[in-house]
């Protein structure tokens, strides 16, 4: 072997030698299979993911080696289903494509598989090879990341459920003292043979009843634990639900208005991390009106503009976009508090009433979700949040409308 003047390695005697040490070791798996999917060749890698040494030519040991293989979504795939049955039956590669191997004893490992046809000289095709890397540990790490993601913002939820305990209580306190009073009337009427006047009453004390349960019901579908994913939604009833519970967790001092489009685009987003990152801003609201005020929440559709896009955010100019605004009439922050708040254990409360991870959530997760949040707010005069979700368009519904 030598090397000519571009270094290109040119033909020698030990060539051959070194080509099979290479793939020999190689960080990732190679095999070749014969035109009935048998195994025939293989290095060191493919053994290994595959945890077995075949036999080569054993026409037990199709594919791959492994006693079972599925799809990246956990889906079994027969031997006539997988990707390097589709090869050899249709001549065409199958790139890129997300499996999981199951070995004999039954551990798993996750692969991305590429499998290319081979031809003989007269374009017979006469099997197949197949480059496999081992993505197990990537696919690990990324399911933890995901996990934690999900711990924070359950972490964050429970936080706020403590927070709107007081709140609750009150309000709770008020509709058994409803209920109560209007079923001691009752039994009063009763025992005094005016049932018309008693059936009042009794529906007095269902309706609070009622109001009680589903106000209890909110809070604990709001503290639950969801799996993250992503859907397309229309905002709007989201936000009705949160103001509902709001009014029955912020306290009787806050007020609500709403303003939602009626022709609000759809976005595609987590649902629970938005309740979340909205109801966020609600309590956050709530607090910057010690003595009461109003909570005002608008939906509409915009186009992002140049100074919008200017500003970093993952969105361009032009984009269509989801805003949804959380407006309060409290006190408002000076220049150098809004540079700050999104800073992580920032927080401007008493110690023992805030992480300072609320806003810092807030704003990590709609910059995940491609969108964008900023803050208006003048002493005196207010706050107000907006996020922008890119809007997400249904091919489907397009072509109905």
């Amino acid at each position: 072997m030598a090397l000519n003047s571009d270094r290109r390695i040119t033909q020698g005697p030990w060539n051959a030698r070194y080509s099979q040490d290479l793939i020999e070791h190689l960080p990732v798996g190679l095999y070749i299979c014969d035109r009935n999917a048998v195994v025939v060749a293989y290095n060191l890698k493919a053994a290994e993911i595959w945890g077995e040494t075949p036999v080569k030519g054993d026409p037990e040991v199709k594919f791959c080696g492994a006693h079972r293989l599925y799809a990246g979504d956990g889906t079994y795939l027969p031997h006539d289903q997988t990707p390097m049955v589709q090869v050899l039956a249709t001549g065409e590669p199958a790139l890129n494509v997300d499996v999981i191997v199951e070995r004999r004893d039954g551990s798993r490992r996750n692969v991305i598989a590429n499998v290319t046809p081979l031809f003989d000289e007269g374009g017979d095709q006469i099997g197949f090879v197949n480059c496999v890397q081992d993505v197990t540990f990537l696919r690990q790490r990324e399911e933890e990341r995901v996990q934690m993601i999900s711990d924070r913002f359950q972490a964050q939820k429970m936080e706020i459920v403590g927070q709107l305990t007081a709140g609750i209580a009150h309000d709770f306190n008020n509709m058994l003292t409803a209920v109560t009073g209007s079923a001691s009337l009752a039994e009063h009427y009763l025992k005094n043979d005016k049932p018309d006047h008693a059936k009042k009453h009794l529906a007095n004390a269902l309706r609070a009843s009622q109001t009680a349960s589903a106000m209890t019901a909110r809070l604990m579908a709001f503290s639950r634990r969801h799996k993250l994913g992503s859907e397309v939604i229309n905002v709007n009833p989201l936000i009705t639900s949160l103001i509902e519970l709001g009014r029955g967790s912020l306290g009787s001092k806050v007020l609500y208005e709403t303003d939602l489009a009626s022709n609000l685009w759809l976005t595609k987003v987590d649902p629970h991390q938005l309740e979340s990152a909205v109801f966020n801003l609600m309590v956050n609201a709530r607090d910057a009106m010690p003595a009461g005020g109003t909570i005002s929440i608008r939906t509409s559709n915009v186009d992002v503009s140049e100074q919008m896009a200017a500003k970093g955010s993952l969105l361009v100019t032009g984009q269509s976009c989801v805003r949804i605004q959380v407006s309060d009439t409290g006190t408002g922050m000076p220049v150098a508090l809004i540079e700050r708040i999104f800073e992580p254990f920032f927080t401007t409360k008493e110690e023992g009433k805030g992480t300072g991870l609320g806003l810092t959530m807030v704003y990590g997760y709609v910059n995940q979700a491609g969108g964008c949040l900023t803050v208006e707010s003048q002493e005196g005069h207010g706050t107000t949040f907006s996020l922008f979700m890119p809007r997400d368009v249904l091919p489907e519904v397009d072509a109905v409308i």
